[in-house]
């Protein structure tokens, strides 16, 4: 008998709103770095790059049949104890300039950009992205050191987004919002997560301080992923984290969520 394939798709038409820097960590030195960026570019059909000390300039040739403007994108590039990162800044006209970029990434080979753990995750929770832009979204509001657990594909009220458990923090980032995630919970202040079934799939309810927060229609497994992984986490905190906290020092940071969904909240479970 054959299994049901349960991976779930994501559809890379979303439309994302381009952000006026994009960062790149290369997982290889300078040299190998740039000599890659420059095989990706010719891949597209933009001009070699051209080096500098401290950068690189990517020149983008108009293209009339392509209806494409001459453009150039400069990057700064710097050495770092993890590979290579390159942080690129936008011109005037950011949607395309984000596009070429876009472009160049998925040229590059498989596994030369670190995307914090989100490819590791999704192939654990079996949910499969058409092409490396759907990581944008997430990879841009992690910090440096912060890697992804366990993800998830769902709606915060009906506002369809990603679902992120990071080592630090539980995250909610719309699909068609590339700025700051709707939900942005410290895993210290999560007081439980409910995983939950109904017929259009999975849902978590979050506790949190003082509103519980529900993410609802996560295909199979997904939830469960999220829900198994915050337990190993608590788990190790409680291991880990001193009985009495240091003076001045807060036990419970601070969780935000965006007001651009109030009705995310589930009020049947608040205390």
């Amino acid at each position: 008998m054959t299994r049901p394939d349960r991976r779930r798709t994501i559809n890379k038409t979303t439309t994302l709103v381009a952000p006026q820097t994009v960062l790149w960590t290369v997982l290889a030195g300078k040299e190998e770095a740039l000599a890659l960026l420059g095989v990706a570019a010719r891949k597209n059909g933009f001009r070699p790059p051209s080096f500098e000390a401290s950068g690189v300039l990517l020149e983008i040739p108009r293209s009339l049949r392509k209806r494409r403007p001459a453009s150039r994108l400069a990057g700064a590039v710097t050495e770092t104890e993890r590979g290579t990162a390159i942080c690129w800044s936008s011109g005037e006209d950011i949607q395309r300039e984000h596009g070429h970029l876009l472009s160049v990434e998925e040229a590059l080979p498989a596994g030369k950009i670190y995307y914090h753990g989100m490819e590791e995750a999704c192939a654990a929770s079996g949910l499969v992205f058409e092409g490396r832009r759907a990581f944008r979204n997430v990879v841009r509001s992690l910090a440096g050191d912060e890697r992804v657990l366990a993800v998830a594909k769902g709606k915060l009220a009906s506002e369809p987004g990603i679902v992120a458990l990071t080592d630090q923090r539980l995250l909610f980032v719309q699909d068609d919002v590339l700025g700051s995630p709707t939900l942005n919970v410290p895993l210290s202040s999560i007081g439980r997560i409910v995983l939950g079934k109904k017929s259009t799939g999975e849902t978590l309810r979050i506790g949190i301080k003082p509103p519980t927060v529900m993410i609802s229609h996560m295909g199979h497994g997904e939830g469960h992923g999220i829900t198994a992984k915050f337990r190993e986490c608590m788990n190790e905190l409680s291991r880990t984290t001193p009985v009495f906290p240091m003076q001045g020092e807060s036990s419970q940071p601070a969780a935000t969520l965006s007001r651009s969904i109030p009705h995310g909240l589930d009020k049947s479970l608040q205390p």
